[in-house]
């Protein structure tokens, strides 16, 4: 029978073993083959808890998608340390610089609930917060509150999305809402609109779902809403 199976992967050191092997033996799919694959596709991340999901047919085939790391390895992987602090309040195990917080946040942007880079930034220092990191020596509570004061937004601009890989969210906009049957209901952020729109987990407007009649039927009512909108918007200015 098909299915899907989701793990987390030490990335590039995937073995028949626990907890892959268990979850692929019953499938009709060459357990190492599917390993080789996955050490593959998830060589970059170089030992880092990697979630991958494995979508297997009947015969055998399957298909492997590799998202992105949890905040906590990243953090650990660009700060270099293994382990958190026992007191994080007290106990700092390391240091991180804006730069580098920014980095993070880029990665992470498609899995977060913030909309811009700043935004994320703060995700990302609450997470420092509980591991006992640091942002630019200080505490990172002290780093979010300097992010709402403005005192980072030459450091934290927006960043450029054609440098990110493909299969990656690539807009800048986006607040993820939820997900349902492989796709992310989401609420784009437009200059002064708000779209809403159906997004394709691996990439913005996908042809995976835009070409049936729903994804059109959503495409066309939103944009004629907001057309609508601006045009009465632009009326009433006058």
């Amino acid at each position: 029978m098909a299915g899907t199976i989701e793990v987390l992967i030490p990335g590039g050191e995937a073995d028949p073993g626990p907890p892959l092997g268990p979850e692929l033996g019953p499938t009709p799919v060459d357990v190492q083959d599917v390993v080789s694959s996955i050490n593959d596709e998830t060589a970059a991340f170089d030992g880092m808890e990697v979630p991958v999901t494995v979508e297997y047919e009947d015969g055998g085939s399957f298909d492997i998608e590799v998202g992105v790391p949890p905040t906590t390895e990243l953090i650990k992987d660009e700060a270099g340390f293994d382990t958190g602090s026992g007191e994080p309040a007290d106990d700092f195990v390391a240091d991180l610089s804006v730069e580098q917080v920014k980095t993070i946040a880029e990665q992470k942007m498609s899995d977060l609930l913030s909309y811009d880079v700043r935004n994320a930034a703060k995700e990302i220092g609450g997470t420092c917060v509980s591991l006992g990191v640091t942002v630019e020596g200080e505490n990172a509570r002290t780093f979010n509150e300097r992010v709402d004061a403005g005192d980072y937004d030459d450091a934290l601009e927006a960043w450029d999305c054609s440098a990110q890989s493909p299969r990656r969210y690539c807009f800048r906009g986006l607040l993820r809402l939820g997900s349902a049957h492989g796709y992310t209901f989401g609420v784009a952020l437009l200059p002064e609109r708000i779209l809403v729109s159906w997004l394709s987990n691996t990439l913005l407007f996908a042809d995976g779902y835009w070409h049936t009649g729903v994804g059109w039927l959503v495409l066309c009512h939103t944009l004629i809403s907001t057309t609508h909108a601006m045009v009465r918007d632009t009326l009433s200015a006058r």
